[in-house]
């Protein structure tokens, strides 16, 4: 990964966008490396209750999206950073336990939580990404109303009971193959990237 990011630089007529949206997926996936060396200093944190034990929320009405190759806008031009925590529990009301297919003709609906565990705040962005083969495909996940009382219990950071996300997209124009899901969170003077060891089966 650092001899992908050193030829960036070397390759002067790039344009900044291609440059940026490489940089960000290597940053995530350097974000996410570091995290594994970082353990001890999240090990205090515990994940909620699993999903399976609890009735699949309901959703809430928020603008449709579609998952792209393109990098998201918005983003922050500053290094990625560990530190990020949370969950990807239920795809289309199916509690994750491990992979979830879905048929790339249908919408897909995620719901989740994602914090910086760093500051304990909530990111005011959430993006989720796809992650296949050195290929990643994101999506604008939208914050919503769902207290997330167990969250806040759990990390013991009252703030983030206001940590719930929830993602209606389009995944027609996504490959069919099995994709690792990752979280990007940014307030848009930070990046945090990390896995969810969560999958998702396009068919």
């Amino acid at each position: 990964m650092y001899d992908v990011i050193g030829k960036l630089f070397q390759e002067k007529e790039m344009s900044s966008t291609k440059i940026k949206g490489i940089l960000v997926t290597g940053l995530l996936m350097l974000a996410v490396a570091t995290v594994v060396g970082c353990k001890k200093k999240d090990a205090e944190v515990q994940k909620p209750a699993s999903a399976q034990k609890q009735a699949a929320p309901v959703r809430e009405k928020i603008a449709k999206v579609e998952f792209s190759a393109a990098v998201p806008a918005g983003l922050p031009n500053v290094a990625a950073l560990p530190g990020g925590i949370g969950d990807v529990e239920w795809i289309n009301d199916t509690p994750t336990t491990g992979e979830i297919k879905i048929n790339k003709k249908e919408m897909v609906s995620l719901i989740g939580w994602a914090a910086n565990n760093n500051n304990g705040s909530v990111p005011s962005t959430v993006i989720l990404q796809l992650n296949l083969n050195n290929k990643a495909y994101y999506a604008p996940a939208s914050r919503t109303k769902q207290k997330r009382e167990d969250v806040a219990k759990n990390t013991k950071v009252p703030a983030l009971a206001d940590s719930a996300w929830q993602l209606d997209a389009d995944i027609s124009s996504v490959p069919s193959g099995k994709y690792l899901i990752g979280m990007i969170l940014s307030d848009g003077t930070y990046i945090v990237g990390f896995d969810t060891n969560k999958y998702l089966v396009v068919e």
